[in-house]
């Protein structure tokens, strides 16, 4: 997604949600990583920044049951690149056996720090105004 950030530092955080699913009631659904690469990259400028399901990672849903499995994985609160910031994203890449289903739901968010710093200052702020009266 295309977007502008002010140079300095930021901080970073997201994750994300994989569900599975039998669907063509063969037996057994699997989702895995491709060779080499996690299934969720977050990236900013094209690099990645931060990457979860990491190589060797699979999840299945076998008969009887769960015909359906999920699993999730997030991160919070990570120093992020500094400097100017033209495009952000995700990229998912996995396996998936034929006939089945697979449900992907990430987040990825860059905060600058100034804006950090400003909000804890109106914490600061309202926490003195509170005891004051």
């Amino acid at each position: 997604m295309p977007t502008v950030f002010a140079a300095g530092a930021t901080t970073i955080f997201g994750g994300s949600a994989i569900s599975i699913n039998d669907a063509d009631i063969s037996g057994l659904a699997t989702l895995g990583t491709a060779p080499g690469t996690s299934i969720y990259r977050a990236k900013v400028d094209g690099a990645v920044v931060h990457s979860l399901y990491g190589p060797g990672y699979s999840l299945a849903a076998s008969f009887p049951f769960p015909v359906t499995n999920s699993d999730s994985l997030s991160y919070a609160f990570l120093p992020g690149p500094a400097g100017v910031a033209i495009d952000i994203g995700i990229d998912h890449t996995f396996t998936l056996s034929p006939g089945d289903r697979a449900t992907i739901n990430s987040t990825f968010v860059i905060i600058p720090e100034p804006a950090t710093l400003s909000l804890l200052a109106f914490g600061v702020v309202a926490i003195i105004r509170r005891k004051s009266r």
